[in-house]
């Protein structure tokens, strides 16, 4: 299943290693999301570093959680972490996937994780706890990391509807800015600040430093663009 990105840009080996272990997230990079980043972090020494180091790193706890969920099928615990493992494996071997046999997989691996989302959300019936609210978020992400950046955007959109959920506003806000809609950007970093008022999760922070430089980009081209008209209508004037 091999296809166009929608737009996104790619995320390098390095640029994953980055964010894995930095609380700043970089527009169109997204890995890890809010809700993995604010919970728990792997160290640089864990994350993988090839395809194939995906799989290795990945594949035994997809099945530990596997034979756990064969066992007990209302086992919540082990359904979220056989989704949170398909998840982690599907986007590194997303980022790492050379050739459309490697990008089918990683696509596979996602629809697997999304899935998994699902079967949790079912089982834990609402998204009152954090657990369920970031498992959704990530059910989102799995979209986007896939090339549907619109479908999670939809997604993530559910999310905040129902939750109000700051992480969720901040992914939905990285989106946005992914796809040049900027106003809808800001408008999503601001809902993710009034979310989070108090900074207890550390998104009203982030939010915050990416609003602000949205709005100074805003500011700066308006000023560079009346900067121009103003030269345009003075040297029309002196014609």
């Amino acid at each position: 299943m091999a296809g166009s990105k929608k737009g996104r840009k790619k995320p390098t080996g390095k640029e994953v290693a980055v964010v894995v272990v930095s609380v700043i997230m970089v527009v169109s990079i997204l890995l890890p999301s809010f809700s993995q980043i604010f919970a728990s972090q792997p160290t640089t020494s864990s994350a993988p570093t090839s395809f194939d180091g995906a799989a290795s790193k990945y594949r035994p706890e997809v099945d530990s959680a596997k034979e756990a969920v064969d066992r007990d099928g209302g086992d919540k615990a082990a359904q979220l972490k056989l989704a949170q493992a398909y998840y982690q494996w599907g986007i590194y071997a997303e980022s790492y996937a050379g050739n459309d046999d490697e990008q089918s997989e990683a696509r596979e691996l996602l629809d697997q994780a999304q899935q998994a989302f699902g079967a949790y959300l079912n089982l834990e019936g609402s998204l009152d706890s954090d657990e369920a609210k970031n498992a959704a978020v990530d059910r989102a992400l799995c979209e986007y990391y896939a090339g549907d950046t619109a479908a999670c955007i939809e997604s993530l959109k559910s999310v905040v509807d129902e939750t109000n959920y700051a992480p969720a506003w901040a992914n939905l806000g990285m989106m946005y800015q992914n796809q040049g809609s900027t106003q809808d950007a800001m408008d999503a970093y601001q809902h993710g600040i009034d979310a989070d008022p108090d900074g207890t999760t550390g998104v009203k922070s982030y939010c915050e430093q990416m609003l602000s430089s949205l709005k100074g980009s805003a500011a700066s081209e308006s000023g560079g663009a009346e900067a121009l008209s103003q030269k345009l209508d003075t040297t029309q004037s002196s014609s």
